[in-house]
């Protein structure tokens, strides 16, 4: 049973010590108003959990964020035979080739992906990216590290 409106646009009581004793008092408070407990209980440990993946979030991001200005890269590691084809790609396109006609042109090689399968262009616009990140990543690394 929800409470009535006038209680909640009431502010909650708070009162004096640390977390558990306020949400007690609140949770007394909400009962003398005939919600349920359960239902109390449980939007309060979906709020935490909330707030705990919120935290988390936040630190990873952060972290990623610091491991990238570093220089880091970041994601799955290019094996030699990719960066190879990579390169290839990277070539093409600056020569003006679309995505199409670079997948067209590994796969009749006989290039395949770091999966063992054929280039679609989906997977193209992927290792060009990746390029991408791979670049900025090397610009951002101290130079002592290159």
């Amino acid at each position: 049973m929800a409470a009535p409106a006038d209680a909640r646009e009431r502010q909650l009581p708070v009162g004096d010590g640390d977390l558990a004793t306020r949400l007690t008092e609140i949770a007394e408070s909400a009962a003398a108003e005939g919600v349920d407990q359960d239902e109390f209980y449980g939007l309060v440990a979906h709020l935490v959990a909330e707030y705990t993946a919120a935290r988390i979030g936040a630190a990873t991001r952060e972290a990623l964020a610091g491991r990238k200005r570093r220089g880091v890269r970041l994601g799955r590691p290019v094996s030699a035979a990719t960066a190879a084809v990579a390169a290839e790609a990277i070539t093409l396109r600056r020569a003006g080739a679309t995505l199409e006609d670079i997948s067209d042109v590994l796969n009749s090689a006989g290039h395949t992906t770091a999966t063992g399968k054929l280039w679609s262009v989906s997977t193209v616009r992927n290792a060009l990216r990746s390029a991408e990140l791979d670049a900025e990543a090397e610009a951002h690394r101290p130079t002592t590290d290159r």
